[in-house]
Protein backbone atom coordinates (compact mmCIF):
# COMPACT_ATOMS: atom_id res chain seq x y z
CA UNK A 1 0.00 0.00 0.00
CA UNK A 2 2.46 2.47 0.73
CA UNK A 3 4.16 1.61 -2.79
CA UNK A 4 1.11 2.43 -4.32
CA UNK A 5 0.83 5.72 -2.77
CA UNK A 6 4.51 6.85 -3.40
CA UNK A 7 3.61 5.87 -6.73
CA UNK A 8 0.58 8.04 -7.28
CA UNK A 9 2.64 10.95 -5.55
CA UNK A 10 5.35 10.60 -7.87
CA UNK A 11 2.44 10.82 -11.15
CA UNK A 12 1.53 13.52 -9.49
CA UNK A 13 4.87 15.55 -9.08
CA UNK A 14 5.74 14.55 -12.87
CA UNK A 15 2.30 15.89 -14.05
CA UNK A 16 2.63 19.26 -11.91
CA UNK A 17 6.41 19.38 -13.29
CA UNK A 18 5.34 18.90 -16.88
CA UNK A 19 2.71 22.04 -16.50
CA UNK A 20 5.78 24.33 -15.29
CA UNK A 21 7.78 23.64 -17.99
CA UNK A 22 5.07 24.32 -20.82
CA UNK A 23 3.72 27.52 -19.47
CA UNK A 24 2.96 30.72 -21.66
CA UNK A 25 5.81 32.67 -20.97
CA UNK A 26 8.60 29.56 -21.63
CA UNK A 27 6.62 28.39 -24.83
CA UNK A 28 6.72 31.91 -26.23
CA UNK A 29 10.30 32.35 -25.04
CA UNK A 30 11.50 29.24 -26.60
CA UNK A 31 9.31 29.87 -29.65
CA UNK A 32 11.33 32.91 -30.52
CA UNK A 33 15.05 31.17 -29.79
CA UNK A 34 13.71 28.67 -32.63
CA UNK A 35 13.64 31.42 -34.86
CA UNK A 36 17.19 32.85 -34.31
CA UNK A 37 19.22 34.74 -32.21
CA UNK A 38 18.75 37.48 -29.80
CA UNK A 39 21.45 39.24 -27.73
CA UNK A 40 20.00 41.86 -25.66
CA UNK A 41 21.33 45.31 -25.91
CA UNK A 42 21.06 46.15 -22.38
CA UNK A 43 17.91 48.32 -22.80
CA UNK A 44 15.73 49.22 -19.36
CA UNK A 45 12.43 49.87 -21.86
CA UNK A 46 10.28 52.55 -22.71
CA UNK A 47 9.43 52.72 -19.25
CA UNK A 48 12.86 52.12 -17.87
CA UNK A 49 11.64 49.00 -16.08
CA UNK A 50 12.92 45.41 -17.73
CA UNK A 51 15.63 43.39 -17.33
CA UNK A 52 19.14 45.11 -18.59
CA UNK A 53 20.67 41.47 -18.91
CA UNK A 54 22.58 41.18 -21.84
CA UNK A 55 23.00 37.69 -22.01
CA UNK A 56 22.06 36.28 -25.35
CA UNK A 57 19.17 34.11 -24.90
CA UNK A 58 19.25 30.31 -24.42
CA UNK A 59 16.67 27.79 -24.24
CA UNK A 60 14.80 28.00 -21.09
CA UNK A 61 12.71 25.44 -19.02
CA UNK A 62 10.29 27.22 -17.16
CA UNK A 63 8.30 30.43 -16.74
CA UNK A 64 10.43 31.64 -14.25
CA UNK A 65 13.67 31.34 -16.24
CA UNK A 66 12.01 33.14 -19.38
CA UNK A 67 10.97 35.55 -16.68
CA UNK A 68 15.08 36.10 -16.41
CA UNK A 69 15.95 36.93 -19.60
CA UNK A 70 17.00 40.22 -20.43
CA UNK A 71 14.43 42.56 -22.40
CA UNK A 72 11.88 41.07 -20.38
CA UNK A 73 9.57 41.76 -17.32
CA UNK A 74 6.92 39.39 -15.58
CA UNK A 75 4.15 39.85 -13.50
CA UNK A 76 4.31 36.76 -11.13
CA UNK A 77 4.92 34.54 -14.38
CA UNK A 78 3.33 35.91 -17.04
CA UNK A 79 5.15 38.18 -19.41
CA UNK A 80 4.08 42.02 -19.88
CA UNK A 81 6.85 43.54 -21.26
CA UNK A 82 9.38 41.85 -24.19
CA UNK A 83 11.74 44.77 -25.15
CA UNK A 84 14.91 44.11 -27.16
CA UNK A 85 15.42 46.42 -29.38
CA UNK A 86 18.89 46.38 -31.31
CA UNK A 87 19.44 42.51 -30.70
CA UNK A 88 20.42 41.21 -34.21
CA UNK A 89 17.38 39.15 -34.01
CA UNK A 90 16.81 38.43 -37.83
CA UNK A 91 14.20 35.53 -37.53
CA UNK A 92 13.44 33.30 -40.29
CA UNK A 93 9.38 34.30 -41.35
CA UNK A 94 10.07 37.81 -40.39
CA UNK A 95 7.82 39.63 -37.93
CA UNK A 96 4.83 37.12 -38.63
CA UNK A 97 6.69 34.84 -37.48
CA UNK A 98 7.79 36.90 -34.65
CA UNK A 99 4.02 37.39 -33.89
CA UNK A 100 2.79 34.07 -34.07
CA UNK A 101 5.68 32.70 -31.53
CA UNK A 102 4.28 34.88 -28.83
CA UNK A 103 1.43 34.25 -29.57
CA UNK A 104 0.91 32.58 -26.02
CA UNK A 105 1.37 36.01 -24.11
CA UNK A 106 -0.47 37.93 -26.21
CA UNK A 107 -3.29 38.59 -23.48
CA UNK A 108 -0.45 39.74 -20.84
CA UNK A 109 1.55 41.40 -23.19
CA UNK A 110 1.45 45.42 -22.72
CA UNK A 111 5.01 46.06 -23.92
CA UNK A 112 6.34 44.91 -27.52
CA UNK A 113 9.38 46.86 -28.28
CA UNK A 114 11.54 45.27 -31.58
CA UNK A 115 12.56 48.72 -32.82
CA UNK A 116 16.26 50.05 -33.63
CA UNK A 117 17.92 52.96 -32.48
CA UNK A 118 20.88 52.07 -30.67
CA UNK A 119 24.21 51.38 -32.62
CA UNK A 120 24.07 47.63 -31.84
CA UNK A 121 23.11 45.24 -34.39
CA UNK A 122 20.02 45.52 -36.08
CA UNK A 123 16.82 43.48 -35.62
CA UNK A 124 15.41 42.73 -39.22
CA UNK A 125 11.60 41.77 -38.99
CA UNK A 126 9.45 42.45 -42.59
CA UNK A 127 7.11 40.06 -44.03
CA UNK A 128 4.37 42.47 -43.15
CA UNK A 129 1.47 42.49 -39.57
CA UNK A 130 -0.07 39.61 -39.57
CA UNK A 131 -1.51 38.42 -36.37
CA UNK A 132 -0.92 42.19 -34.72
CA UNK A 133 -4.11 43.18 -34.61
CA UNK A 134 -4.97 40.30 -32.46
CA UNK A 135 -2.72 41.78 -29.35
CA UNK A 136 -5.43 44.02 -27.45
CA UNK A 137 -3.57 44.37 -24.36
CA UNK A 138 -0.62 46.02 -26.14
CA UNK A 139 -0.31 49.84 -24.52
CA UNK A 140 2.72 50.70 -26.19
CA UNK A 141 4.18 48.96 -29.72
CA UNK A 142 7.83 49.98 -31.07
CA UNK A 143 8.82 48.66 -33.94
CA UNK A 144 10.33 51.57 -35.49
CA UNK A 145 13.55 51.13 -37.94
CA UNK A 146 12.58 46.98 -38.58
CA UNK A 147 12.39 46.98 -42.32
CA UNK A 148 9.04 46.36 -41.44
CA UNK A 149 6.50 46.19 -45.15
CA UNK A 150 2.70 46.38 -46.23
CA UNK A 151 -0.03 47.84 -44.57
CA UNK A 152 -0.22 48.71 -40.78
CA UNK A 153 -3.56 46.83 -39.57
CA UNK A 154 -6.19 48.85 -37.83
CA UNK A 155 -5.79 48.56 -34.23
CA UNK A 156 -8.70 49.53 -32.68
CA UNK A 157 -9.75 46.66 -30.56
CA UNK A 158 -6.34 48.18 -28.13
CA UNK A 159 -8.15 50.17 -26.42
CA UNK A 160 -5.26 51.00 -24.15
CA UNK A 161 -3.04 51.31 -26.82
CA UNK A 162 -1.89 55.18 -26.46
CA UNK A 163 2.06 54.95 -27.82
CA UNK A 164 3.33 53.49 -31.13
CA UNK A 165 6.10 54.02 -32.96
CA UNK A 166 6.73 53.28 -36.43
CA UNK A 167 8.74 55.51 -37.46
CA UNK A 168 12.21 55.27 -40.39
CA UNK A 169 9.94 51.61 -42.04
CA UNK A 170 10.16 52.45 -45.80
CA UNK A 171 8.65 49.77 -46.56
CA UNK A 172 5.03 50.63 -45.13
CA UNK A 173 2.64 51.71 -47.25
CA UNK A 174 -0.33 52.60 -46.04
CA UNK A 175 -2.98 51.41 -43.07
CA UNK A 176 -6.32 49.28 -42.96
CA UNK A 177 -7.65 52.07 -39.74
CA UNK A 178 -6.63 53.38 -36.58
CA UNK A 179 -2.95 53.56 -35.30
CA UNK A 180 -3.86 53.02 -31.97
CA UNK A 181 -7.10 52.40 -30.32
CA UNK A 182 -6.27 54.28 -27.14
CA UNK A 183 -8.42 57.23 -25.86
CA UNK A 184 -5.32 59.14 -24.80
CA UNK A 185 -2.57 58.89 -27.58
CA UNK A 186 0.78 60.34 -26.07
CA UNK A 187 2.82 59.37 -28.63
CA UNK A 188 2.90 58.76 -33.05
CA UNK A 189 6.25 58.08 -34.44
CA UNK A 190 5.69 57.96 -38.26
CA UNK A 191 8.65 60.41 -39.55
CA UNK A 192 10.26 59.00 -42.62
CA UNK A 193 8.18 56.64 -44.04
CA UNK A 194 7.97 58.16 -46.90
CA UNK A 195 5.74 55.26 -48.61
CA UNK A 196 2.83 55.38 -45.96
CA UNK A 197 -0.18 56.96 -46.80
CA UNK A 198 -3.59 56.94 -45.30
CA UNK A 199 -5.86 59.25 -43.05
CA UNK A 200 -4.54 59.67 -39.97
CA UNK A 201 -7.63 61.73 -38.64
CA UNK A 202 -9.70 58.97 -36.77
CA UNK A 203 -6.54 58.42 -35.10
CA UNK A 204 -5.39 61.72 -34.54
CA UNK A 205 -8.99 62.05 -32.79
CA UNK A 206 -8.09 60.85 -29.58
CA UNK A 207 -4.70 62.25 -28.54
CA UNK A 208 -3.91 63.46 -25.39
CA UNK A 209 -1.98 66.28 -23.61
CA UNK A 210 0.54 66.40 -23.99
CA UNK A 211 1.23 64.66 -27.57
CA UNK A 212 4.47 64.19 -29.21
CA UNK A 213 3.03 63.57 -32.75
CA UNK A 214 6.37 63.09 -35.35
CA UNK A 215 4.54 62.65 -38.56
CA UNK A 216 7.21 64.30 -41.15
CA UNK A 217 8.26 62.77 -44.36
CA UNK A 218 4.98 60.31 -44.46
CA UNK A 219 2.56 60.90 -47.13
CA UNK A 220 -0.35 60.71 -44.01
CA UNK A 221 -3.40 63.04 -44.51
CA UNK A 222 -6.02 64.06 -42.11
CA UNK A 223 -6.58 66.68 -39.45
CA UNK A 224 -5.50 67.55 -35.69
CA UNK A 225 -6.56 69.91 -32.99
CA UNK A 226 -3.40 70.17 -31.12
CA UNK A 227 -2.78 72.01 -27.86
CA UNK A 228 -0.01 74.23 -25.68
CA UNK A 229 2.45 71.68 -24.65
CA UNK A 230 1.96 68.89 -27.61
CA UNK A 231 5.07 68.66 -29.37
CA UNK A 232 4.23 68.02 -33.62
CA UNK A 233 6.36 67.82 -36.51
CA UNK A 234 4.15 68.10 -39.93
CA UNK A 235 6.48 68.99 -42.54
CA UNK A 236 6.07 66.73 -45.67
CA UNK A 237 2.81 65.49 -44.61
CA UNK A 238 -1.10 66.34 -45.46
CA UNK A 239 -1.94 66.84 -41.92
CA UNK A 240 -3.45 69.91 -41.78
CA UNK A 241 -3.74 71.25 -37.73
CA UNK A 242 -6.03 73.34 -36.08
CA UNK A 243 -5.62 75.03 -32.46
CA UNK A 244 -2.73 76.24 -30.76
CA UNK A 245 -1.17 78.88 -32.55
CA UNK A 246 2.44 78.14 -31.77
CA UNK A 247 1.93 74.54 -31.77
CA UNK A 248 1.35 75.03 -35.77
CA UNK A 249 4.30 77.26 -36.21
CA UNK A 250 6.49 75.21 -34.58
CA UNK A 251 5.59 72.05 -36.77
CA UNK A 252 6.34 73.25 -40.06
CA UNK A 253 2.95 73.16 -41.22
CA UNK A 254 2.97 75.69 -44.34
CA UNK A 255 -0.73 75.70 -45.79
CA UNK A 256 0.53 76.00 -49.70
CA UNK A 257 2.32 72.85 -48.97
CA UNK A 258 -0.38 70.45 -47.97
CA UNK A 259 -3.20 68.96 -50.10
CA UNK A 260 -5.86 70.71 -49.36
CA UNK A 261 -9.32 69.28 -48.80
CA UNK A 262 -12.37 69.82 -50.92
CA UNK A 263 -16.03 70.20 -48.57
CA UNK A 264 -19.75 70.51 -49.00
CA UNK A 265 -20.51 67.31 -51.35
CA UNK A 266 -24.12 67.78 -52.29
CA UNK A 267 -25.72 64.78 -54.43
CA UNK A 268 -28.39 64.84 -56.99
CA UNK A 269 -29.54 61.14 -57.71
CA UNK A 270 -31.83 59.68 -60.21
CA UNK A 271 -32.51 56.27 -61.53
CA UNK A 272 -29.30 54.76 -61.95
CA UNK A 273 -27.65 57.76 -61.66
CA UNK A 274 -25.64 60.73 -58.91
CA UNK A 275 -25.12 63.86 -59.75
CA UNK A 276 -22.31 65.45 -57.22
CA UNK A 277 -20.97 68.62 -56.72
CA UNK A 278 -18.34 69.92 -53.96
CA UNK A 279 -16.48 73.13 -53.12
CA UNK A 280 -12.90 73.47 -53.83
CA UNK A 281 -10.38 74.03 -51.33
CA UNK A 282 -10.90 77.88 -49.71
CA UNK A 283 -7.36 77.79 -48.92
CA UNK A 284 -5.08 76.97 -52.22
CA UNK A 285 -2.62 73.60 -51.54
CA UNK A 286 -0.32 71.34 -53.95
CA UNK A 287 -3.75 69.84 -55.13
CA UNK A 288 -4.11 69.65 -58.60
CA UNK A 289 -7.58 67.27 -59.47
CA UNK A 290 -9.99 65.20 -57.21
CA UNK A 291 -10.90 61.63 -57.10
CA UNK A 292 -14.59 60.69 -56.67
CA UNK A 293 -16.19 57.75 -55.66
CA UNK A 294 -19.34 56.48 -53.96
CA UNK A 295 -19.85 54.02 -50.91
CA UNK A 296 -22.69 52.05 -49.51
CA UNK A 297 -20.52 51.75 -46.25
CA UNK A 298 -19.66 54.97 -44.81
CA UNK A 299 -15.93 55.24 -47.21
CA UNK A 300 -14.87 51.57 -45.95
CA UNK A 301 -15.52 50.16 -49.35
CA UNK A 302 -15.13 53.14 -52.45
CA UNK A 303 -17.43 52.34 -55.72
CA UNK A 304 -17.08 54.35 -58.91
CA UNK A 305 -13.83 55.77 -58.45
CA UNK A 306 -12.82 58.02 -60.61
CA UNK A 307 -9.73 60.75 -61.19
CA UNK A 308 -10.30 64.23 -62.09
CA UNK A 309 -8.88 67.27 -62.83
CA UNK A 310 -9.73 70.68 -61.23
CA UNK A 311 -13.84 69.97 -62.00
CA UNK A 312 -15.94 70.65 -58.80
CA UNK A 313 -19.08 68.80 -60.47
CA UNK A 314 -19.03 64.76 -61.68
CA UNK A 315 -21.98 61.98 -62.64
CA UNK A 316 -21.96 58.76 -61.75
CA UNK A 317 -23.93 56.57 -64.34
CA UNK A 318 -24.74 52.82 -63.86
CA UNK A 319 -25.33 52.28 -60.69
CA UNK A 320 -27.08 50.17 -58.86
CA UNK A 321 -30.07 51.23 -56.90
CA UNK A 322 -29.58 51.75 -53.02
CA UNK A 323 -28.73 53.85 -50.52
CA UNK A 324 -24.85 56.02 -51.04
CA UNK A 325 -22.80 58.22 -49.80
CA UNK A 326 -20.57 60.27 -52.31
CA UNK A 327 -16.73 60.59 -51.46
CA UNK A 328 -14.49 64.00 -52.59
CA UNK A 329 -11.24 63.70 -51.96
CA UNK A 330 -8.34 66.16 -52.95
CA UNK A 331 -5.21 65.05 -54.44
CA UNK A 332 -1.93 65.65 -55.99
CA UNK A 333 -1.51 63.03 -58.43
CA UNK A 334 2.33 63.50 -59.47
CA UNK A 335 2.82 62.29 -55.84
CA UNK A 336 0.68 60.20 -55.24
CA UNK A 337 -0.84 62.40 -51.54
CA UNK A 338 -4.56 63.48 -50.74
CA UNK A 339 -6.37 64.73 -48.42
CA UNK A 340 -9.22 63.44 -45.86
CA UNK A 341 -12.10 62.69 -48.24
CA UNK A 342 -15.21 64.60 -48.03
CA UNK A 343 -18.32 62.66 -47.46
CA UNK A 344 -22.30 63.97 -48.65
CA UNK A 345 -25.08 62.85 -46.54
CA UNK A 346 -26.63 60.07 -47.87
CA UNK A 347 -29.15 59.77 -50.79
CA UNK A 348 -31.04 56.98 -52.65
CA UNK A 349 -30.29 55.92 -56.25
CA UNK A 350 -33.35 53.92 -57.72
CA UNK A 351 -33.79 51.76 -60.74
CA UNK A 352 -34.35 52.30 -64.01
CA UNK A 353 -38.25 51.24 -65.04
CA UNK A 354 -37.56 48.04 -67.39
CA UNK A 355 -38.17 48.46 -70.98
CA UNK A 356 -39.46 45.24 -72.28
CA UNK A 357 -38.57 44.16 -76.25
CA UNK A 358 -41.12 43.09 -78.76
CA UNK A 359 -42.15 40.21 -77.66
CA UNK A 360 -42.05 40.43 -74.16
CA UNK A 361 -44.09 41.96 -71.72
CA UNK A 362 -43.54 42.24 -67.65
CA UNK A 363 -44.30 40.12 -65.42
CA UNK A 364 -47.00 40.51 -62.67
CA UNK A 365 -44.41 42.20 -60.30
CA UNK A 366 -42.96 44.16 -62.68
CA UNK A 367 -39.54 42.99 -61.88
CA UNK A 368 -38.62 41.38 -65.01
CA UNK A 369 -39.21 40.62 -68.54
CA UNK A 370 -41.04 37.43 -69.84
CA UNK A 371 -41.96 36.29 -72.99
CA UNK A 372 -45.79 36.82 -73.94
CA UNK A 373 -47.63 33.72 -74.11
CA UNK A 374 -49.65 33.37 -77.36
CA UNK A 375 -53.28 32.17 -77.67
CA UNK A 376 -53.63 28.86 -79.04
CA UNK A 377 -56.15 29.20 -82.08
CA UNK A 378 -59.29 27.20 -81.80
CA UNK A 379 -59.03 24.21 -84.52
CA UNK A 380 -61.28 24.21 -86.90
CA UNK A 381 -64.72 22.64 -87.35
CA UNK A 382 -64.81 21.99 -83.57
CA UNK A 383 -66.21 25.29 -81.27
CA UNK A 384 -67.47 27.25 -84.09
CA UNK A 385 -68.79 24.74 -86.53
CA UNK A 386 -69.57 22.25 -84.03
CA UNK A 387 -71.68 25.01 -82.50
CA UNK A 388 -72.86 26.24 -85.86
CA UNK A 389 -74.14 22.61 -86.06
CA UNK A 390 -76.30 22.21 -83.47
CA UNK A 391 -78.10 25.27 -84.05
CA UNK A 392 -79.17 23.70 -88.32
CA UNK A 393 -80.03 20.29 -86.76
CA UNK A 394 -82.33 22.42 -83.83
CA UNK A 395 -83.94 24.09 -87.36
CA UNK A 396 -84.09 21.09 -89.85
CA UNK A 397 -85.61 18.54 -87.65
CA UNK A 398 -89.32 19.60 -87.20
CA UNK A 399 -88.95 20.47 -90.92
CA UNK A 400 -88.20 16.89 -91.61
CA UNK A 401 -91.13 15.81 -89.38
CA UNK A 402 -93.52 17.49 -91.14
CA UNK A 403 -92.32 16.77 -94.52
CA UNK A 404 -92.95 12.75 -93.54
CA UNK A 405 -96.27 13.46 -92.39
CA UNK A 406 -96.83 15.33 -96.12
CA UNK A 407 -95.68 12.79 -97.89
CA UNK A 408 -97.62 9.53 -95.54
Amino acid sequence: MNYKISLAALVVAATVSGQAAAGDSADAVNALIALGTITPAGYAGVDGDVNTNTTAWATVADDTAACALGGVLCSGTDITKLEVPDAGFTPAGGLPAVLAAIDPIKDTLINLNLSNNLANPDNVLAGGFAGLDGFVALEKLALNGISADGVFPDMSASTSLNWVNLYDNVGITGMEGKLAGGSAITLIGLNGNTNMTGDMSSTLANIGNPANLTLNDSKVYGTVAVASGDVVALTGTDIIPTGDAGVITASGYDASLVVQAATGVTVTPGEETASIAWVAPAVTGVETGYSVSYTADDGVTLLGTEALGAVTTHTFSNMPAGTYKAVVQSTFAAEGRSAAPALSAAFDVTAAPLVCETGEELNEAGTACVAVEEEEEEEEGTTSSGGGGAAFWLIMLPLMGLLRRKSA
